[in-house]
């Protein structure tokens, strides 16, 4: 992180971090326990216009799972994504299944697996799913 706070400070004037950097940084942050600074993270992402991949959500997804807080990522890959121009891949769905599978949410699951497959040229599900 301290090497993150300096490259972000100097910015411009020798190397801007890019999405793959914060995207590593959000992983990081979410694996600490600290999901308060991935999202914080994200945001420095959409202030400073850099377009986020699906992939970098995918730690937040994760966790807010893991916390069983899966409406909150169901919310971010139906709503929020989209919003940002990112489509969810297979990797946001499959995320997704895993945590409300865990939650005993199996009709839920089962609906989002139809929803993917119904989905044209979208992301269809795949063996994992």
């Amino acid at each position: 992180m301290s090497l993150f706070n300096r490259i972000a400070r100097a910015g411009v004037k020798k190397v801007a971090p890019s999405i793959v950097t914060y995207t590593i940084v959000i992983s990081c942050c979410c694996d600490a326990g600290c999901l308060n600074l991935g999202f914080a993270a994200l945001g420095q992402i959409i202030k400073t216009r850099l377009r986020p991949q699906a992939r970098t959500f995918t730690p937040l997804l994760r966790t807010l799972c893991a916390e069983k807080r899966t409406r909150d990522a169901m919310n971010i890959v139906l709503r929020r994504m989209p919003e940002l121009c990112c489509t969810p891949d297979v990797f946001s769905y499959n995320t997704l299944l895993v945590g409300l599978c865990a939650e005993k949410k199996c009709e839920e699951a089962v609906e989002l697996i139809h929803m993917m497959a119904e989905d044209g040229g979208g992301c269809r599900p795949d063996v994992v799913s």
